[in-house]
C-alpha cells in the first residue's frame, strides 16, 4: 500500500510539471495621461546602456486598453542636437491592457543629453502620444561602431550592438542575446539582418576557452541568438566579431563575472 501511495505522488507530481517562475518585480518609472488615455511605464531593472525592457500599462477611462499599436519613440535630447536609438520588434500586448516593448540605450543620460521616452498609442485611427522621463545609467553591454561604405570609401556608417543573457548568466550553458541596428540617420535605427558572428569565450586568468558554444544567428528583425557555456566561476571574457559579406565589421569583447 505504500509503494502505491508513493507511485501515485510520484506520477502526480510528474503530472503537474515544474512550478513556473516567479516574474520579476517591477519598478514604475513614471506615469502620463492625455485625454481619457493613462499609461505606466515600468521595468524589471534599471535602465541602463544596452537592451531594455519595459512595459506599459495603459487604461482608458480606468479600463484596460487591449486592442491598441503602440510603438516606441526614444529620444536624447542635447544642447546641439537630438538623437534616437534602436527599438528591437515590435510592441507586444501580453495582456490585460500591458505592453512590452525593448529598445538599446546606446548612451546614457548626463549632463550633455537627457533621455524621453515618447509612446505612441493608435486606436481606430486615432494617434495619441504618453511621454515620459527616463534616466538611463551607464552599461558595459552596448557598442557603437563605423564601418566603411564598400561603395564609398570616405562614407561612414554607424551600427549599434547589444549583448545580453535573457535568462540571466551562470555557469553552463547560457542562451546569449545579440542585437544589431544601423543607424540611418539621427532618428532612424532600421535592423541589420545580414551579419554572420563567431563567438569565443575564454577566461583570462586561467588561459582556456569553453567547449559547445554555439554562434549567435538570425531569429527575428536585429536579433541573434546563440548558447556560450561558462564551464566555471570566474571572470569571463567572450569576443564576438561580426561580419558582411565575408567582411569584418567590428570585434569587440564583452566581460561576464560568474
Amino acid at each position: 500500500m505504500h509503494r502505491l501511495s508513493s507511485l501515485f505522488l510520484v506520477l502526480v507530481l510528474a503530472a503537474c510539471g515544474p512550478a513556473p517562475s516567479t516574474p520579476a518585480p517591477r519598478t514604475v518609472l513614471g506615469t502620463a495621461t492625455v485625454d481619457t488615455l493613462s499609461g505606466e511605464l515600468s521595468t524589471s531593472a534599471r535602465l541602463s546602456m544596452g537592451l531594455s525592457t519595459v512595459w506599459m500599462k495603459l487604461t482608458d477611462n480606468g479600463a484596460p486598453v487591449t486592442d491598441a499599436a503602440v510603438m516606441l519613440m526614444p529620444v536624447m535630447t542635447m544642447p546641439t542636437k537630438s538623437h534616437a536609438c534602436p527599438v528591437v520588434g515590435e510592441v507586444v500586448h501580453q495582456g490585460g491592457g500591458v505592453y512590452r516593448g525593448q529598445l538599446v540605450f546606446q548612451m546614457a543620460s548626463a549632463d550633455m543629453g537627457t533621455w524621453t521616452l515618447g509612446v505612441k498609442v493608435t486606436r481606430g485611427g486615432v494617434e495619441k502620444k504618453l511621454s515620459f522621463d527616463v534616466v538611463v545609467g551607464d552599461g558595459s553591454s552596448v557598442h557603437s561602431f563605423t564601418v566603411a561604405d564598400p561603395n564609398n570609401a570616405a562614407m561612414m556608417k554607424r551600427y549599434v550592438m547589444s549583448v545580453s543573457f535573457p535568462e540571466g548568466a551562470k555557469v553552463g550553458l547560457n542562451k546569449v542575446l545579440v542585437t544589431l541596428h544601423r543607424m540611418q540617420d539621427m532618428m532612424t535605427f532600421p535592423a541589420f539582418d545580414d551579419a554572420s558572428f563567431e563567438m569565443v569565450p575564454e577566461m583570462p586568468a586561467h588561459g582556456h576557452g569553453s567547449p559547445n558554444n554555439v554562434a549567435p544567428t538570425l531569429v527575428a528583425p536585429g536579433r541573434y541568438e546563440g548558447t556560450v557555456n561558462f564551464t566555471m566561476p570566474g571572470e569571463w571574457k567572450t569576443t564576438f566579431t561580426v561580419k558582411a559579406a565575408g567582411a569584418v565589421m567590428t570585434s569587440k569583447a564583452f566581460d561576464t563575472t560568474l
